[in-house]
């Protein structure tokens, strides 16, 4: 069902509710929704001349004051000749309003002295918070949520692996293999004082490789060697020390 506005740019869009009830200066309609403060309606019931009245109160979902057009916001009418009739209300320019009155409805005064920042409905009801039972401050919305049976899954490897490659002549290829249960591994040169040179098959250093410039480090946290070791190809550009700092997981 698509969403109809109840406001446009500038202006209302119509609004027809069959089916009202006019009694004790009240009248309930089905939905209040699209009707506001000084939006002049039509009430009309099958026999009767139409008449037009001024929205003084919006009351709830279901209930609104009416009053004569152009008279003061406190002066309603009840008009109960037309109970079991039709509200209509045409197409019509939206309030005029100015800055002022956008400040004088947000603000709020003492002892908060603050502009309001707040959820409402559309009613203009304050959406509220509460306090669960663990204590925790919620927004109060009417809302159920069932969630099945999560499972999670958390690696915590143990202590890391350190391997030291004394790099004597550089442009050789050296070999680190990662064993069963690595999960991340970092690559650095000590102090950073070499680039690298990283590939994942034999003399690939030579031709096809990611490069660990001076100063960078390089680290893979999306790791699974599970069935067989995993072989890495390294090769510095001058003398240096290559570091590997490997992380495994062990069975329990």
């Amino acid at each position: 069902m698509p969403c109809l506005p109840s406001t446009l740019e500038r202006k209302w869009p119509d609004v027809i509710i069959p089916t009202i009830a006019v009694a004790n200066y009240v009248v309930t309609v089905a939905s209040t929704k699209g009707l506001h403060t000084k939006q002049i309606v039509d009430l009309s019931l099958l026999g009767q001349e139409s008449k037009q009245y001024e929205i003084k109160r919006v009351l709830s979902e279901t209930e609104l004051r009416l009053g004569p057009v152009g008279q003061p916001i406190t002066v309603y009418a009840n008009p109960t000749n037309f109970n079991g009739g039709t509200l209509a209300m045409s197409e019509q320019n939206r309030n005029a309003m100015g800055f002022e009155v956008t400040w004088r409805a947000v603000y709020e005064e003492e002892p908060a002295v603050a502009l309001r920042s707040m959820l409402v409905d559309y009613g203009g009801c304050i959406i509220d918070t509460v306090t669960g039972p663990d204590g925790l401050n919620r927004l109060a919305v009417d809302t159920t949520v069932t969630v099945p049976t999560v499972e999670i899954n958390i690696d915590d490897p143990d202590a890391p692996i350190i391997i030291n490659i004394n790099v004597i002549n550089p442009l050789v290829e050296h070999i680190v293999v990662l064993p069963l249960g690595t999960k991340r591994y970092l690559i650095k040169s000590r102090k950073y004082k070499a680039s690298l040179r990283l590939a994942f098959i034999m003399g690939d250093t030579a031709t096809n490789y990611l490069s660990i410039d001076e100063g960078l480090s390089f680290y893979d946290g999306d790791v699974s060697v599970k069935l067989v070791s995993k072989p890495i190809y390294l090769l510095a550009d001058k003398p240096s020390v290559i570091e590997v700092l490997i992380w495994v997981d062990t069975p329990p």
